[in-house]
C-alpha cells in the first residue's frame, strides 16, 4: 500500500501573518514602480501634447497686466471657490522643490480650512529663475507645510561669480491651482530639478458657503513682501497661481 502523497502546505502551513506581509511588499513594490518609474512616461503619453520647445530659465518671471476681471465661480477638487484673475503670469524656471499634500495629512490637520486649501491647491512649487535657477547646487532648498524656504551653501566653486546678497529676488514659492484636470496630471509627474514653462494668472480667491470667510491673496509683483510676520520675520507673500497650461520634459499640459 502506498501512503497518500502530501502537498506543499501540509509540511509548511502557510500562517495569515505571512499573507499579510508578502501582500504588503507586493503592495509597495507596485506602488513604488508605478509612482517612480510608470507614472511619468504613462501620464506623459495619456494627457500630454508632445512638444520639442527649448526651454530656456528666463530671468525675471513676467506679471502682466490685464484688464479688471469679475469675481467667477468655479469647482476645483469638489470645492466651489470665487476667484479674481489680477494679473497673467509666464515664466521659465527652474522646479527646485514640490511639496505635496495627501488626504493623510489634510485628516490630520482637521481643519475645515485646512481641507478647503489643500484640495484646491494639492501642491506647492518652489521655483528659481535667473543664475539661482541656472546652479541650483549653489543652495539648499525645503519646504514647510505652505512655507519655501531657501538659502546659499557652500558647494557651488563659482558662488563667487554672483551677488549672493540678490539671490533672494531669484526665488519664489507658488500655491497652485489647476485651471484643468490635464493640467492636474502635469502637476502631478512634475519634479525637482525640471524646468518648465509655466503660464496661467494670478489670483485672489475665497471659499463659498461656511468657508466664504477663507480668502487667499496672491503676490502680484516680483517679491512682494507680506504683511504677516512668519518665523519671528517679514517673508515674501506667497503667490496663488491658476495654472493653464504647463510645457516640461518634451510635453504640454493644457
Amino acid at each position: 500500500m502506498f501512503s497518500r502523497l502530501k502537498t506543499l502546505p501540509e509540511y509548511i502551513p502557510i500562517r495569515p501573518a505571512f499573507l499579510i506581509k508578502v501582500a504588503v511588499i507586493c503592495f509597495i513594490m507596485i506602488y513604488g514602480t508605478w509612482t517612480f518609474i510608470l507614472k511619468r512616461p504613462v501620464y506623459q503619453r495619456i494627457y500630454g501634447i508632445p512638444n520639442v520647445a527649448d526651454l530656456a530659465i528666463v530671468e525675471q518671471d513676467a506679471f502682466v497686466p490685464i484688464p479688471e476681471q469679475p469675481i467667477q465661480s468655479l469647482v476645483i477638487n469638489g470645492y466651489e471657490i470665487e476667484a479674481q484673475l489680477i494679473k497673467r503670469f509666464e515664466t521659465t524656471t527652474r522646479v527646485t522643490y514640490v511639496d505635496r499634500y495627501t488626504s493623510l495629512g489634510t485628516w490630520a490637520r482637521a481643519q475645515e480650512g485646512a481641507k478647503l486649501y489643500d484640495a484646491v491647491v494639492p501642491q506647492d512649487l518652489s521655483l528659481a529663475t535667473g543664475w539661482v535657477g541656472q546652479h541650483p547646487t549653489c543652495f539648499d532648498f525645503s519646504h514647510e507645510y505652505r512655507l519655501g524656504e531657501s538659502a546659499p551653501n557652500n558647494k557651488c566653486v563659482r558662488q563667487n561669480e554672483f551677488d549672493l546678497s540678490q539671490w533672494h529676488r531669484f526665488v519664489s514659492n507658488n500655491h497652485t491651482i489647476a485651471a484643468t484636470p490635464t493640467v492636474q496630471k502635469g502637476l502631478d509627474i512634475l519634479k525637482a530639478g525640471d524646468i518648465v514653462r509655466i503660464k496661467g494668472y494670478l489670483v485672489y480667491w475665497n471659499g463659498t458657503g461656511p468657508l466664504r470667510y477663507q480668502r487667499f491673496e496672491s503676490a502680484i509683483v516680483p517679491n512682494q513682501v507680506s504683511k504677516y510676520i512668519i518665523m519671528g520675520q517679514k517673508a515674501q507673500l506667497c503667490r496663488q497661481l491658476l495654472l493653464t497650461e504647463l510645457t516640461f520634459d518634451g510635453y504640454t499640459f493644457r
